[in-house]
């Protein structure tokens, strides 16, 4: 079970046997249940979840009780709510299993300790936030500057894997778009 997270790793920084040795030591493996939540608002986000498999969603709800999707997390991406994880403090988001789903969790003073453990993974984990920021300032881009049409083929073009796998109820909450509105770009109805 830990094959996938070293392997995810050296993707980025090489690792030596002791390495992956030591790491197996800092992570717990967790079985989740569709729908089932390893985070509700209001409690604090106690781990840094790394997905080995299915797709879990980061999404909170708007002042009109409207959902709103902030993030997808599948087969080797990491989800947690940062803020409440690094600062101790009450999420304001919910973390659902979309499917069953398996991952490796680690809470913060493990996650301290492997990083003085493996200092190397340091940069692991700066790489992995930069590209993670990179994304989120592009998806707030497309946002804030595409038509909606472009933006739902823009992003079914960048993650065909989510649009097999995500219910369009659950995308159009990601991309701002009601569902109807997706329904109709998938069946061409809007030019």
């Amino acid at each position: 079970m830990y094959l996938e997270l070293i392997q995810h790793i050296e993707n980025y920084v090489l690792l030596t046997n002791e390495d992956k040795n030591k790491l197996t030591n800092y992570f717990t493996y967790q079985k989740i249940n569709k729908k089932e939540y390893l985070l509700k608002q209001g409690d604090k986000c106690q781990y840094n979840y790394f997905i080995i498999s299915g797709v879990c969603r980061m999404y909170t709800f708007t002042e009109e009780g409207k959902e709103q999707t902030i993030q997808f997390a599948i087969e080797n991406w990491w989800i947690t709510d940062y803020d409440s994880f690094g600062k101790d403090k009450s999420s304001v988001y919910y973390i659902q299993a979309l499917e069953n789903a398996e991952v490796l969790k680690i809470n913060r003073k493990k996650l301290d300790e492997l990083l003085e453990e493996i200092p190397k993974l340091e940069k692991y984990f700066r790489m992995l936030l930069e590209r993670a920021f990179a994304a989120a300032m592009h998806r707030i881009y497309l946002i804030l500057t595409t038509p909606k049409k472009e933006l739902f083929l823009t992003f079914v073009q960048s993650y065909p894997q989510f649009v097999q796998r995500v219910s369009q109820k659950i995308l159009s909450t990601f991309l701002g778009l009601t569902p109807e509105y997706v329904s109709e770009i998938r069946k061409g109805s809007i030019s």
